[in-house]
């Protein structure tokens, strides 16, 4: 069961790793004051990136859930799901209230690591 779990979970850590790279790409370039003005557009780019992604994410985390009997593995996925559902609502805030996207950085470096941590335990 571990093996179905492993391979049900794994990719998963490498969507989260496209996503983390893309959002620290893009919070060191709007670090730059002169990036500022460009902020809608760059913000829009992001979100139709990474939100297409999270969404691949919660699919595969739910399916991951589906295979888990164990009640504190199954918290640590349902966490995973809950942080996900919060980067995609802070995502979607980033250009109507200028949200922090150092925030967002990281709780999705937060993301990534638990995904690690589940897809090793289930090596």
């Amino acid at each position: 069961m571990s093996n179905e779990k492993f391979n049900t979970i794994k990719p998963a850590k490498d969507i989260a790793s496209e996503i983390k790279d893309m959002v620290q790409t893009y919070t060191d370039v709007m670090a730059f004051p002169d990036r500022k003005k460009l902020r809608e557009i760059d913000s829009k780019d992001i979100k139709d990136y990474v939100l297409p992604k999270q969404d691949e994410i919660n699919g595969i985390l739910k399916a991951t859930l589906n295979l888990i009997k164990d009640k504190d593995e199954k918290e640590k996925v349902q966490k995973c799901i809950e942080l996900n559902e919060t980067i995609k609502d802070h995502l979607n805030q980033l250009v109507k209230d200028d949200f922090d996207m150092e925030q967002i950085n990281s709780e999705v470096k937060g993301l990534w690591s638990m995904i690690y941590r589940l897809v090793r335990f289930y090596e």
